[in-house]
Order: structure tokens, then sequence, then C-alpha cells
């Protein structure tokens, strides 16, 4: 009997806590920063390198001003 007390106990604390409980939010930035000694974009002749990686970044979901900031 104490342990079915017990389980209700848990479940009641659960019922009452779970609108307390918060979703992250779906705008999230990212932000990545790196050291470069090399020219960044926007250069006038900007490195394959770089526009690589920020390519492979868009493809991975992740838009600049949009959900990620560098």
């Amino acid at each position: 009997m104490k342990r079915r007390d017990t389980v209700l106990g848990f479940l009641a604390l659960g019922a009452t806590g779970a609108p307390l409980v918060q979703a992250q939010p779906a705008n999230k930035v990212w932000r990545i920063g790196f050291l470069a000694v090399r020219a960044v974009p926007p250069s006038p002749s900007p490195d394959p390198l770089y526009m690589a990686f920020f390519r492979d970044l868009q493809e991975l979901g992740y838009v600049e001003g949009k959900n990620l900031e560098i």
C-alpha cells in the first residue's frame, strides 16, 4: 500500500509541475566565432575555403541572419 501511495504521489507532483516546464524557443540563434588569418567575406575576393564553409552551413540549415550569427 505504501508503494502505491508513493507512486501516486510522484504522479501528482508530475502533473502539477508539467505546466511549469517550457519548451525551447524555435528561433534559437547559434553563434560561431573563429579566428582567421585570411580575408573573411565580404571581401573583394573571398577565399574558397570560407565560401565552402558558409555553403555547407546553409546546406545543414544554418542561415546567417536567420538562425546563425558569425
